[in-house]
């Protein structure tokens, strides 16, 4: 058989929620192998739940219309316009939202309800991939991980020389803020005309041993545990959320590569991110260690739950054995004999472990949740009011805030989910007359939010309130 050369890793990169597998065959000579092949295949399109699903007649219609304008080098239609078409064609206006997710399931056309700056367009697949990678590729060929709004006039240069280019400089600004909406890139402080891309950092690990500065008898220590090699893009899309966090070492040089990196919350609490093969492992120590746990572990879920494979499995630190070597069990299993009152026996210890001392007490009620058991411990909270600040004056901020929340400059820097969290607390935080409290359920919402010190001062907060909220 002769066998194709195709770059397989490469791509594998670009498609990493596409290409499950690539299989050789040859049909002369492979004729068990293909019948295999086609019940594997047969049996994945059963589990995938974009495609275990009736397609109704009209939407097949609807399919081929949007082929056509797409066919026809047409990079985006308005939504008014996608409406028209299903008013022509005969779909009811209460199944088109319900359509164009699973168009956008599909691939057939892109349409992100989530995101402010795109809810009003439904996109063309590959006039969105075609510049996405296009820049990724000029970036890896000239070997940088920066991304400057100038170099877009060299990435697309020749194509428009000959008049070919499908992004012409009037899209270029458009393209540039896409690499940080989609989690591909974000900016350099105090720049807004150039952006890093976390997955093309040097691959190079900045020192050895970088977990030690993460002593297990001070540190909460979690892993994230895959069946399958984790999406090259995990990592990345967590660093960029993260990115106003990064620690920087003795030459305030950015503690960040390809596979990892180090955060401070600025609040005398850090962590310590890693990428393996098939696990992502997360040290936190510091005064609100659990806190920030759950703020970095509600990302990666949040992560994961993008990609179409299953969940990773939870697991936690809760002992160490005589060797030093930690001990992990699963967030799933210690819930269980927690409900169930059964006594935890370690095979690595050869010894029995209070699970409610060694995994509830340190980790926090967030992560068990929904485990009924007799006590919950809280981290201390640490309530950093500005000095001088009054519930009176808090009350004008928040009405700055809400009016903020509701332009279109709140569109731009929030994420959709972030927004709609933002504005439900203000209205919560309107009725508590305390002001410690109020304060505490507001930062509770404000602290995980990427650049929220600047989205803040962009509202009218002061910056020293604003830094504070960000804590």
């Amino acid at each position: 058989m002769n066998t194709p050369d195709i770059d397989e890793n490469l791509l594998k990169d670009k498609y990493p929620n596409t290409i499950k597998d690539v299989k050789y065959l040859s049909i002369k000579d492979d004729y068990e192998k293909l019948e295999t092949f086609r019940n594997e295949l047969a049996v994945f399109i059963r589990q995938n739940s974009a495609w275990n699903k009736e397609f109704p007649a009209l939407w097949f219609t609807m399919k081929e219309r949007l082929q056509e304008k797409f066919n026809g080098k047409k990079d985006y239609i308005v939504i008014t316009e996608f409406d028209d078409i299903c008013k022509e064609i005969g779909i009811k206006e209460n199944d088109d939202g319900l359509m164009r997710k699973s168009l956008h399931d599909l691939g057939i056309c892109l349409w992100y309800e989530q995101i402010p700056q795109l809810t009003t367009l439904v996109l063309n697949p590959s006039w969105i991939s075609y510049g996405v990678y296009k820049i990724l590729n000029w970036l890896k060929e000239e070997k940088k991980h920066i991304l400057c709004f100038a170099d877009f006039s060299k990435i697309f240069s020749k194509e428009n020389e000959k008049g070919v280019s499908r992004f012409l400089p009037a899209n270029y600004r458009f393209l540039f803020d896409i690499m940080r909406t989609f989690d591909l890139a974000y900016p350099i402080e105090k720049s807004k005309e150039e952006l890093i891309i976390p997955i093309l950092l040097p691959q190079k690990q900045p020192e050895q041993g970088m977990d030690r500065d993460f002593p297990v008898t001070d540190s909460l220590l979690i892993r994230c545990i895959t069946k399958n090699t984790l999406p090259p893009d995990t990592i990345s899309r967590f660093i960029v959320r993260h990115h106003e966090h990064i620690q920087t070492n003795d030459n305030k040089e950015p503690i960040v590569w390809r596979r990892g990196v180090k955060l401070d919350n600025k609040n005398r609490t850090q962590a310590l991110v890693m990428e393996y093969d098939k696990e992502i492992r997360v040290y936190v120590r510091g005064n609100q260690k659990s806190k920030y746990l759950d703020v970095l572990l509600t990302t990666l879920m949040d992560i994961f739950e993008t990609y179409t494979s299953n969940g990773p499995t939870i697991e936690l630190m809760i002992t160490m054995t005589a060797e030093q070597k930690p001990v992990f069990e699963s967030i799933d299993k210690i819930k269980s004999y927690l409900e169930n009152k059964i006594p935890y026996w370690s095979t690595e210890t050869r010894s029995n472990i209070d699970l409610e001392e060694a995994a509830v007490k340190p980790y926090g009620p967030t992560v068990f949740k929904e485990c009924t058991i007799g006590k919950v411990y809280v981290d201390p909270i640490v309530v950093n009011i500005p000095e001088g600040l009054t519930l009176k004056d808090f009350s004008t901020l928040l009405e700055r805030l809400s009016i903020f929340l509701q332009s279109k400059e709140a569109d731009d820097e929030l994420r959709g989910k972030d927004k709609k969290k933002l504005q439900d607390t203000v209205v919560e935080v309107k009725k508590e007359p305390n002001l410690e409290k109020a304060w505490n359920i507001l930062q509770q919402v404000t602290a995980p939010i990427a650049n929220i010190a600047t989205i803040l001062t962009a509202a009218g907060i002061p910056q020293a309130i604003a830094k504070a909220l960000g804590a």
